[in-house]
Formats: C-alpha cells, structure tokens, sequence
C-alpha cells in the first residue's frame, strides 16, 4: 500500500545511498547506518510511493546494511529510491535518483563483469623471415597457466603441422602462426579464440585479395633471395656512374665467393672479354670509354660455382640509356672551359674545351651584345666532341663587343662570356690577318702536284716521256735539271707546257740519260722542285732488269 511521504532532512554527514555493481554484475543501491539499533528497519521507498517492486528488485539487509539489487535494470527501474531506518534515536534517511545516464554506465560496467576481455596489446601482425617464412602473430596481456587457444582458419580448427607451426605463450600472451611456405591454399580468414576463466577475446586477421598477393609475392622473393645467397651472390647490383673525365662505369659487387668462382660479363647475351673482377674485393667494373648507341642494350654480370649461380642485369635502353646520356652532358656542360678567342685564315674564332658534347641531348647558344645569335654568311656555330665554337668570317668593327656561349643539357645550365674589343679584338684581327696572307701564299705559290714518279726505268733507243702537273698564280717559270744542272732543249730534249701540264721527253735515250731529274717551278710567292731518278739499262739487260722487278 502507499505511504505517506517522508520528509527527508539534508545534512552534511548524514549518510548517502551508494550505487555500483558487484563481484557478479548485479547493479545495486546500498545504505550504511552504522549508528541503528539492532531492531530497527530499513524501509526502501521508490519515487515517494512505496516500497520498490519486488518482481524488479530484491532487497538484501545485514547487520546496519541494506542493499536494494536490481533483478533485470531497465527504465522501468529509473526514478528516486529513498531509504528510511526506523527506531533510530536520530532521523537516519537518505535519497538518490537513478537516471537514464546513470544506468546505462552502470549496466555496461555490468556487462564487463560478467563478460570479462582479455585485453589486446597488439592485434595481428605479419612478419617475413629470413627464409621467406610468414610469421602472423598477435599480443594479449599475460595470460594464466590454464589460457587456451583456439585457432580458426576458414571456419575450421587448425592444429600445428610441419607446414604450419602454431607456437601459445600463455606468460607472455604471445599467439603465433609460422607458415613454412606459403601458397594459395593458406588465404582465407584467420581467428585466435582466446578464453582464461571468465576472461575471453576473439581476433580475426583475413588475408585475402591484393593483401595476400602482396605477402605472396613478397614470401617468395624473400624465399629465393635467401636461396641465392646460399651461393655466390650480388651484394650490390650493376648500376652505372659516370666519371669526370665522361666514362660511363658499370660496377657491381659480388660476396660469398671461393677460388674456384667465376665471373663473367655479358653484352646482348655474348660473352664480352671487356669487363673487369676483382676476386680479392668481389668488384666488378666495366668501362665505356666513349659511350654511343652502339653501347645501347642490356648488360648482364654472372658469379656461378659449385654451390649455385646469381646475375645482376642492366638495361641500358630507353629511359635508362636517355638518362645516362643526360648525365654526361650534365658533366659536359660543367666541364667547359672559359671562352677563348683565336684569329684564324677565315676570320676570328671563339671556342670553349668541353669533355663530351652530344647534339642530342645537350644544347648550345650564341649571344652577342645579349641578342640571341644565328648561324649566317658570317657566323657560323658548331661543334665537335670536345669543342663548341663560334667563327665569325670576314670580321668587322661591328663585330666587337661581348660574346656569351649558353650550354644546356637537362637542369643544368651555364653561361660563358667573353669582350672581343680593345687590345683583344686587335690581336685576334692581327692574327687573321698574318695567317690569311700566309694562305695567299700557300695558294699561289708555284708546286708540283703530282705526275713524276721516284724512278723510271727504260732500255736504250726508246722515248722517255714525263708529265707532271704543277700549279701557281702567277703562273710558275719552268725549268728542268739533271744532276743539278740546267737541261738544253736541244736535238732530242724537248718540253711541252700545256695549262698546268709539263711534259718532257728524251728520243733515243742511251745511257747518258740515266741520272736524278728535277722539274723546277717558280713564281713570286715561291719555288718548288719535283724529282725522279731515271735508268737507261742496255737490249741485253732486259731480262736482268726484270727478274729484279
């Protein structure tokens, strides 16, 4: 039935209603009057009405202690509960009001209790050994002597085998799974089902999809990796540099050899005696002295003995082989030398050394007075292997000024400058001039060119003929020596001069005819004089003459 309603007092220490959950997960509230009679009551009141539904609650007392236990908490338990002690020579009484808030932390707590987790440190992790064996393994806390472990594998219980070891080390809540070699039957959904008392956890790793193609693959090239080294191997793989002086190296490094290892180097699978090994530091080296698409293809560096073989490959080809070259006009542009300033037969030329150029990959431009140049009737531009120059012809006044060569080969960019003017411009321009007056010369003095030969043999009473052709501007005086001494044209010497072509010719030649001859040429811009040695032998010294032929 009802009751009356009970005026409750506030006072700072009077004793409050306590709220937890106990040992076993009942949720409950508690009230302490360790001043009450030993006769005296507790009387529990829900929201002012009367006492709590029995169906919903059981109240525990003992000694001054009751305890109201809720049986099922739900919302129907939500409300004010109040507590009344009877016979007390004092007023003992107290109130709280359970919330929706409250409850819901009260009943997870609960839930906690009575449904304990092993707590997880670390969940499931993988692990490549050295060998190429896969290692899953998780990380509780410490577990108990009497933990167990059941391990789930595609809904299926899974035990420890020689394929697959599973290892439980309850003291330091350690779960692992080594997978000797792993293959496609080992994808799929792995569960540690953990149980100590009370205490469970449940942890899924699934290895499927990309994720387990990737450990596969990954299994695998550890696994042949380690095969590998089991032998001689490649610690460092063929790679290529390129040295200051433009080499291109290729350079690899062996381990784990013996005396009887053998090296070997490949070019577009044929056996190349070119490369280099070093059995005392395992290095290999092979040297491109001047690298050209000839050397574009793909290099292949072996180590083989009794205990197995390994290969490093380099494919110098596209990309890679366009790399290369950058490289070296990279160091080519950084290797040019200052701008240097010659005179020359044509004009005045400007240059810069360089280790390398390569048209393809590195680029060159010519600026003078900061206007861009262009090759024409008096510049030109151009190039060698280990020269960029610039020749202007036929060199003016307007001519003078600075000259800046730009050179380029990828993000590598350098500007070289010289002032052609002053006292430089002069020297170049005195130069040319020397040495285009010196080409006048060369170009007009008279010559021989060609025609006579070191020796002519004939036999007596026939016709000695020579012609040689000579050349000069003004056109050269003529004249024939023998033995030093000038030759009359007379009886049977005669000479004949057509254009550039002299001719002499001797009739009836006899062994008076037989000496060094000379043609000698002259002019303004100098002299010239070809020779032969002519042998006149007699009828019965033919066949003596032509055994020694």
């Amino acid at each position: 039935m009802p009751t009356d309603p009970v005026l409750l007092e506030d006072r700072p220490d009077a004793p409050e209603i306590k709220v937890g959950v106990d040992e076993e997960g009942f949720i409950y509230l508690a009230f302490e009057a360790p001043g009450a009679p030993d006769a005296s009551e507790f009387q529990w009141s829900k929201d002012y009405k009367g006492p709590p539904d029995p169906q919903r609650v059981k109240i525990e007392e003992e000694a001054n202690k009751s305890k109201v236990i809720l049986r099922d908490p739900g919302l129907e338990d939500l409300g004010t509960y109040s507590v009344v002690v009877t016979d007390a020579d004092e007023d003992i009484s107290a109130s709280h009001t359970l919330t929706e808030a409250e409850l819901d932390k009260l009943k997870k707590l609960s839930h906690e209790i009575r449904n304990p987790v092993i707590k997880l440190i670390s969940g499931w992790n993988i692990d490549i050994l050295e060998r190429g064996e896969v290692r899953l393994w998780l990380e509780v806390e410490k577990l108990s002597p009497a933990a167990e472990l059941h391990l789930i594998f595609n809904e299926k219980e899974i035990f420890s085998s020689p394929d697959r070891k599973i290892n439980f080390e309850r003291e330091k809540g350690l779960v692992e799974v080594i997978i000797q070699n792993l293959r496609e039957e080992d994808k799929g959904s792995y569960t540690a089902q953990l149980q100590d008392g009370k205490a469970k956890n449940q942890i899924t790793l699934a290895l499927v999809d990309d994720d387990f193609d990737k450990l596969l693959r990954k299994a695998d090239a550890k696994r042949r990796d380690w095969k590998r080294k089991q032998g001689p191997y490649f610690e460092e793989f063929l790679q290529w540099k390129v040295t200051e002086d433009c080499q291109v190296l290729l350079t690899c490094k062996v381990t784990n050899t013996k005396n009887e290892t053998r090296f070997q180097w490949f070019f577009q699978n044929k056996e190349t005696p070119d490369g280099q090994y070093d059995p005392q530091t395992g290095a290999g080296l092979l040297c491109i002295e001047e690298l050209s698409k000839a050397d574009m293809g793909v290099y292949r560096a072996s180590v083989s003995d009794d205990r197995g073989q390994d290969d490093t490959i380099l494919d110098l080809t596209g990309e890679a082989l366009d790399a290369v070259f950058t490289e070296l006009g990279r160091i080519g542009v950084l290797s040019a030398t200052p701008l240097e300033v010659q005179g020359t037969e044509e004009g005045i030329r400007i240059f810069s050394k360089v280790k390398y150029y390569n048209a393809e990959y590195m680029k060159t431009t010519w600026f003078h007075k900061e206007k861009r140049l262009e090759s024409g009737d008096r510049a030109r531009a151009g190039t060698t292997l280990d020269e960029i120059w610039l020749h202007i012809l036929d060199p003016k006044d307007s001519d003078k000024g600075r000259y800046t060569l730009e050179i380029a080969a990828g993000k590598e960019v350098r500007q070289l400058s010289t002032d052609l003017s002053g006292q430089a411009f002069d020297d170049a321009m005195a130069e040319h001039q020397r040495l285009k007056a010196l080409a006048i010369i060369e170009k007009n003095r008279a010559k021989v060119v060609r025609g006579l030969p070191d020796v002519a043999t004939i036999m007596e009473d026939k016709t000695l003929c020579l012609t040689c052709v000579i050349s000069g501007d003004p056109a050269p005086e003529i004249s024939w020596l023998k033995n030093d001494q000038p030759v009359t044209f007379l009886d049977r010497y005669h000479m004949e001069v057509r254009g550039s072509e002299v001719t002499i010719t001797i009739e009836r030649v006899n062994s008076e005819d037989s000496g060094r001859y000379g043609v000698f040429v002259k002019n303004k811009y100098g002299s010239e004089t070809g020779q032969v040695t002519i042998s006149v032998f007699k009828h019965g010294e033919e066949l003596k003459v032509l055994e020694k032929k």
